[in-house]
Protein backbone atom coordinates (compact mmCIF):
# COMPACT_ATOMS: atom_id res chain seq x y z
CA UNK A 1 0.00 0.00 0.00
CA UNK A 2 1.41 3.32 -1.30
CA UNK A 3 1.70 6.05 1.86
CA UNK A 4 3.46 9.44 2.12
CA UNK A 5 5.36 11.17 4.82
CA UNK A 6 8.08 14.22 5.07
CA UNK A 7 10.81 13.23 3.73
CA UNK A 8 13.85 11.65 5.81
CA UNK A 9 17.71 12.06 5.12
CA UNK A 10 18.02 8.25 5.12
CA UNK A 11 15.81 8.38 2.09
CA UNK A 12 18.36 9.51 -0.28
CA UNK A 13 20.40 6.53 -0.46
CA UNK A 14 17.20 5.01 -2.16
CA UNK A 15 16.26 8.03 -4.20
CA UNK A 16 19.95 8.57 -5.66
CA UNK A 17 20.27 4.97 -7.00
CA UNK A 18 17.49 4.83 -9.01
CA UNK A 19 18.67 4.82 -12.23
CA UNK A 20 17.69 8.37 -14.23
CA UNK A 21 19.20 8.40 -17.92
CA UNK A 22 20.38 12.36 -19.19
CA UNK A 23 16.25 13.19 -20.89
CA UNK A 24 14.77 11.77 -17.60
CA UNK A 25 17.29 14.13 -15.69
CA UNK A 26 16.72 16.98 -17.31
CA UNK A 27 12.59 16.51 -17.29
CA UNK A 28 12.40 16.58 -14.25
CA UNK A 29 15.18 18.78 -13.05
CA UNK A 30 13.96 21.51 -15.99
CA UNK A 31 18.07 22.15 -15.82
CA UNK A 32 17.82 24.00 -12.64
CA UNK A 33 20.28 21.61 -10.71
CA UNK A 34 23.01 22.28 -13.47
CA UNK A 35 24.34 19.54 -15.69
CA UNK A 36 23.53 15.50 -15.70
CA UNK A 37 24.00 13.46 -13.51
CA UNK A 38 22.02 13.86 -10.03
CA UNK A 39 24.66 14.24 -7.15
CA UNK A 40 23.81 14.19 -3.37
CA UNK A 41 24.68 17.89 -3.14
CA UNK A 42 22.44 19.34 -6.01
CA UNK A 43 19.54 16.98 -4.54
CA UNK A 44 20.09 18.31 -1.12
CA UNK A 45 19.57 22.07 -2.35
CA UNK A 46 15.88 20.66 -2.54
CA UNK A 47 15.85 21.13 0.89
CA UNK A 48 15.00 24.61 1.00
CA UNK A 49 11.46 22.99 0.00
CA UNK A 50 8.90 20.61 2.05
CA UNK A 51 9.93 17.12 0.70
CA UNK A 52 7.92 14.03 1.00
CA UNK A 53 8.99 10.24 0.20
CA UNK A 54 6.39 7.41 -1.03
CA UNK A 55 7.04 4.20 0.58
CA UNK A 56 5.31 0.84 -0.13
CA UNK A 57 5.87 -1.88 2.38
CA UNK A 58 8.78 0.52 3.67
CA UNK A 59 10.59 0.46 0.57
CA UNK A 60 10.87 3.68 -0.68
CA UNK A 61 9.88 4.21 -3.98
CA UNK A 62 8.89 7.87 -4.73
CA UNK A 63 9.73 11.85 -3.81
CA UNK A 64 8.16 15.08 -4.62
CA UNK A 65 8.09 18.54 -3.01
CA UNK A 66 5.85 20.95 -2.19
CA UNK A 67 6.46 24.89 -2.47
CA UNK A 68 5.03 28.29 -2.21
CA UNK A 69 5.30 29.59 -6.05
CA UNK A 70 4.26 33.36 -4.69
CA UNK A 71 2.78 35.91 -2.08
CA UNK A 72 -0.72 33.94 -1.88
CA UNK A 73 -0.43 31.49 1.35
CA UNK A 74 -2.97 29.73 -0.40
CA UNK A 75 -1.41 28.51 -3.50
CA UNK A 76 1.17 25.22 -3.70
CA UNK A 77 3.09 23.94 -6.24
CA UNK A 78 4.47 20.77 -6.46
CA UNK A 79 7.90 19.76 -7.91
CA UNK A 80 10.44 17.14 -8.87
CA UNK A 81 8.14 14.49 -8.94
CA UNK A 82 10.21 11.41 -9.60
CA UNK A 83 9.24 7.60 -9.40
CA UNK A 84 11.83 4.58 -9.03
CA UNK A 85 11.91 3.54 -12.78
CA UNK A 86 12.17 0.29 -11.80
CA UNK A 87 8.50 0.48 -10.41
CA UNK A 88 6.92 2.74 -13.34
CA UNK A 89 3.46 1.74 -14.57
CA UNK A 90 2.38 0.74 -11.53
CA UNK A 91 -0.24 3.60 -10.25
CA UNK A 92 2.74 4.56 -7.70
CA UNK A 93 2.64 8.00 -9.29
CA UNK A 94 -0.71 9.08 -9.38
CA UNK A 95 -1.53 7.52 -5.55
CA UNK A 96 1.35 9.23 -4.27
CA UNK A 97 0.40 12.74 -5.68
CA UNK A 98 -3.32 12.04 -4.63
CA UNK A 99 -2.37 11.68 -0.97
CA UNK A 100 -0.22 14.97 -1.59
CA UNK A 101 -3.21 16.94 -2.64
CA UNK A 102 -5.30 15.94 0.14
CA UNK A 103 -2.29 16.87 2.79
CA UNK A 104 -1.98 20.09 0.62
CA UNK A 105 -5.90 21.05 0.88
CA UNK A 106 -6.09 19.44 4.35
CA UNK A 107 -3.47 20.18 6.50
CA UNK A 108 -1.81 23.22 4.38
CA UNK A 109 -5.32 24.48 3.52
CA UNK A 110 -4.48 25.33 0.40
CA UNK A 111 -7.32 26.66 -2.50
CA UNK A 112 -5.16 25.87 -5.63
CA UNK A 113 -2.31 23.49 -6.34
CA UNK A 114 -0.54 23.84 -9.46
CA UNK A 115 2.59 22.13 -11.32
CA UNK A 116 5.00 22.44 -14.27
CA UNK A 117 5.60 20.02 -16.96
CA UNK A 118 7.33 19.94 -20.44
CA UNK A 119 4.56 19.81 -23.20
CA UNK A 120 6.23 16.90 -24.82
CA UNK A 121 6.52 14.65 -21.64
CA UNK A 122 3.41 12.95 -22.53
CA UNK A 123 3.52 10.07 -19.46
CA UNK A 124 3.86 12.73 -17.03
CA UNK A 125 0.90 15.11 -18.89
CA UNK A 126 -1.74 11.55 -18.94
CA UNK A 127 -0.27 10.98 -15.35
CA UNK A 128 -1.48 14.27 -13.65
CA UNK A 129 -4.64 14.40 -15.86
CA UNK A 130 -5.84 11.70 -14.57
CA UNK A 131 -5.66 12.72 -10.91
CA UNK A 132 -7.64 16.04 -11.81
CA UNK A 133 -5.05 18.47 -12.98
CA UNK A 134 -5.94 20.39 -16.06
CA UNK A 135 -4.33 23.12 -18.24
CA UNK A 136 -4.51 26.55 -17.21
CA UNK A 137 -2.93 27.89 -20.10
CA UNK A 138 0.11 29.68 -18.85
CA UNK A 139 3.34 28.25 -20.83
CA UNK A 140 6.83 28.93 -20.02
CA UNK A 141 9.61 28.10 -21.69
CA UNK A 142 13.19 26.44 -20.67
CA UNK A 143 16.25 26.26 -22.50
CA UNK A 144 17.88 22.84 -21.57
CA UNK A 145 20.73 21.96 -23.53
CA UNK A 146 20.61 24.54 -26.15
CA UNK A 147 17.21 23.19 -26.37
CA UNK A 148 14.16 25.83 -26.05
CA UNK A 149 11.04 23.71 -24.72
CA UNK A 150 7.48 24.55 -23.57
CA UNK A 151 6.78 24.16 -20.49
CA UNK A 152 2.92 24.12 -19.19
CA UNK A 153 1.02 24.79 -16.00
CA UNK A 154 -1.34 22.87 -14.62
CA UNK A 155 -3.67 23.14 -11.77
CA UNK A 156 -6.31 21.76 -9.52
CA UNK A 157 -8.72 23.86 -7.03
CA UNK A 158 -9.98 22.46 -3.74
CA UNK A 159 -13.31 21.68 -4.92
CA UNK A 160 -12.25 20.07 -7.69
CA UNK A 161 -10.35 17.76 -5.66
CA UNK A 162 -11.70 17.11 -2.74
CA UNK A 163 -16.08 18.42 -3.02
CA UNK A 164 -17.19 16.95 -5.54
CA UNK A 165 -18.74 13.81 -6.64
CA UNK A 166 -18.60 13.23 -10.54
CA UNK A 167 -21.97 10.47 -11.43
CA UNK A 168 -22.19 8.62 -14.59
CA UNK A 169 -26.25 9.14 -14.51
CA UNK A 170 -27.82 5.98 -14.46
CA UNK A 171 -30.68 6.63 -12.04
CA UNK A 172 -33.72 8.82 -12.30
CA UNK A 173 -32.54 11.15 -9.40
CA UNK A 174 -29.26 11.62 -11.03
CA UNK A 175 -29.97 12.46 -14.30
CA UNK A 176 -33.16 15.22 -12.78
CA UNK A 177 -29.79 16.81 -11.33
CA UNK A 178 -28.34 17.29 -14.58
CA UNK A 179 -31.50 18.61 -15.65
CA UNK A 180 -31.72 21.04 -12.50
CA UNK A 181 -28.55 22.14 -13.98
CA UNK A 182 -29.53 23.12 -16.87
CA UNK A 183 -32.46 24.59 -16.16
CA UNK A 184 -30.91 26.94 -13.49
CA UNK A 185 -27.65 28.15 -16.01
CA UNK A 186 -29.37 27.88 -19.06
CA UNK A 187 -33.37 28.31 -18.46
CA UNK A 188 -33.38 30.91 -16.15
CA UNK A 189 -29.82 32.28 -16.71
CA UNK A 190 -30.18 32.94 -20.48
CA UNK A 191 -33.82 32.55 -20.87
CA UNK A 192 -33.74 29.17 -22.97
CA UNK A 193 -37.12 28.59 -23.23
CA UNK A 194 -37.60 24.65 -21.76
CA UNK A 195 -38.98 23.02 -24.67
CA UNK A 196 -35.39 24.50 -26.64
CA UNK A 197 -33.81 23.67 -23.63
CA UNK A 198 -35.35 20.04 -23.62
CA UNK A 199 -35.25 18.26 -26.91
CA UNK A 200 -35.56 15.11 -28.48
CA UNK A 201 -32.52 13.82 -27.53
CA UNK A 202 -32.98 13.88 -23.68
CA UNK A 203 -34.30 10.18 -21.97
CA UNK A 204 -32.81 7.20 -22.34
CA UNK A 205 -31.22 7.63 -25.52
CA UNK A 206 -28.69 9.62 -23.86
CA UNK A 207 -25.88 9.33 -21.26
CA UNK A 208 -25.25 12.55 -18.87
CA UNK A 209 -22.49 13.12 -16.29
CA UNK A 210 -23.01 15.37 -13.03
CA UNK A 211 -21.63 16.79 -10.57
CA UNK A 212 -22.34 17.10 -7.08
CA UNK A 213 -20.82 19.40 -4.46
CA UNK A 214 -22.06 18.69 -1.16
CA UNK A 215 -25.02 16.29 -2.51
CA UNK A 216 -26.10 19.54 -4.89
CA UNK A 217 -26.20 19.03 -8.26
CA UNK A 218 -23.50 21.86 -9.91
CA UNK A 219 -22.31 20.15 -13.67
CA UNK A 220 -23.45 18.69 -15.90
CA UNK A 221 -23.33 17.59 -19.98
CA UNK A 222 -24.69 14.94 -22.06
CA UNK A 223 -24.00 12.63 -25.28
CA UNK A 224 -25.83 10.56 -27.65
CA UNK A 225 -24.60 8.59 -30.31
CA UNK A 226 -23.99 10.23 -33.61
CA UNK A 227 -22.98 6.49 -35.62
CA UNK A 228 -21.57 3.66 -34.85
CA UNK A 229 -17.96 4.81 -34.00
CA UNK A 230 -19.02 9.19 -32.97
CA UNK A 231 -21.05 10.36 -30.27
CA UNK A 232 -21.77 14.21 -30.01
CA UNK A 233 -21.08 16.09 -26.65
CA UNK A 234 -23.40 18.90 -25.65
CA UNK A 235 -25.59 19.97 -22.73
CA UNK A 236 -22.44 21.12 -20.99
CA UNK A 237 -23.16 23.25 -18.49
CA UNK A 238 -21.81 24.68 -14.85
CA UNK A 239 -24.16 26.56 -12.45
CA UNK A 240 -22.95 30.71 -12.67
CA UNK A 241 -21.37 30.44 -9.12
CA UNK A 242 -19.25 26.72 -9.77
CA UNK A 243 -17.22 28.45 -13.18
CA UNK A 244 -13.99 29.32 -13.10
CA UNK A 245 -13.05 26.50 -10.96
CA UNK A 246 -11.96 23.74 -13.67
CA UNK A 247 -15.29 21.78 -13.29
CA UNK A 248 -16.20 22.18 -17.18
CA UNK A 249 -12.93 20.25 -17.57
CA UNK A 250 -13.79 17.67 -15.05
CA UNK A 251 -17.03 17.45 -16.35
CA UNK A 252 -16.18 16.60 -19.98
CA UNK A 253 -12.96 14.50 -18.80
CA UNK A 254 -15.29 11.92 -17.08
CA UNK A 255 -17.83 12.42 -19.96
CA UNK A 256 -14.34 11.27 -22.41
CA UNK A 257 -13.58 8.28 -19.95
CA UNK A 258 -17.23 6.78 -20.10
CA UNK A 259 -17.03 7.54 -24.13
CA UNK A 260 -13.91 5.80 -24.60
CA UNK A 261 -15.66 2.73 -22.76
CA UNK A 262 -18.59 2.44 -24.72
CA UNK A 263 -16.09 2.05 -27.56
CA UNK A 264 -16.16 5.01 -29.59
CA UNK A 265 -13.79 6.97 -31.28
CA UNK A 266 -14.62 10.36 -31.65
CA UNK A 267 -16.80 13.19 -30.09
CA UNK A 268 -18.64 16.15 -32.15
CA UNK A 269 -19.66 19.33 -30.15
CA UNK A 270 -21.36 22.88 -30.96
CA UNK A 271 -19.01 25.43 -29.26
CA UNK A 272 -19.84 28.58 -28.85
CA UNK A 273 -17.46 30.89 -30.06
CA UNK A 274 -16.21 32.61 -27.21
CA UNK A 275 -15.70 28.65 -25.81
CA UNK A 276 -13.40 27.50 -28.28
CA UNK A 277 -10.29 28.33 -26.92
CA UNK A 278 -11.08 26.18 -23.81
CA UNK A 279 -12.16 23.24 -25.79
CA UNK A 280 -8.67 23.51 -27.71
CA UNK A 281 -7.26 23.39 -24.40
CA UNK A 282 -8.71 19.79 -24.49
CA UNK A 283 -7.76 18.72 -27.43
CA UNK A 284 -10.90 19.38 -29.38
CA UNK A 285 -10.17 21.27 -32.98
CA UNK A 286 -12.16 23.13 -35.07
CA UNK A 287 -14.06 21.18 -38.20
CA UNK A 288 -14.11 23.92 -40.83
CA UNK A 289 -15.03 27.37 -39.02
CA UNK A 290 -18.61 28.04 -40.05
CA UNK A 291 -20.15 30.06 -38.04
CA UNK A 292 -24.32 29.08 -37.28
CA UNK A 293 -26.23 30.13 -34.35
CA UNK A 294 -27.62 27.58 -31.66
CA UNK A 295 -30.72 29.04 -29.96
CA UNK A 296 -28.97 32.50 -28.63
CA UNK A 297 -25.35 31.62 -29.07
CA UNK A 298 -23.32 31.95 -32.07
CA UNK A 299 -21.28 28.49 -32.60
CA UNK A 300 -18.86 26.58 -34.53
CA UNK A 301 -18.53 22.60 -34.66
CA UNK A 302 -15.34 21.15 -33.10
CA UNK A 303 -14.56 17.36 -32.89
CA UNK A 304 -11.96 15.03 -30.98
CA UNK A 305 -10.00 11.58 -31.63
CA UNK A 306 -9.81 9.26 -28.82
CA UNK A 307 -7.09 7.61 -27.88
CA UNK A 308 -7.47 4.14 -25.61
CA UNK A 309 -3.91 5.37 -23.89
CA UNK A 310 -4.74 8.88 -23.50
CA UNK A 311 -7.14 8.30 -20.19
Amino acid sequence: MIRIRPYRDADEQAILSWSMDEDTFYKWSFGILGEYPLTAEKFRTLGKHARFTALDDGDVVGFFIIRNPGEQQDQLRFGYVLVDPDRCGQGIGKEMLRQGLKFAFSVYQAERVSLGVFENNAPAVACYSAIGFGRTGAVESYTVRGQTLEVIEMAIHRIAANQVQVLRAEEEWQRAGAYSVRIEGMNRQYHIPLEEEFDEKDGDGSRYIVLLDDGYPVATCRFFEADARCVHLGRVVVLPQYRGRELGRKTLMEAEDWIRDCGYEEILLDSRVNAVEFYEKLGYQVIDGSHYMSGPFECVQMRKLLRADSR
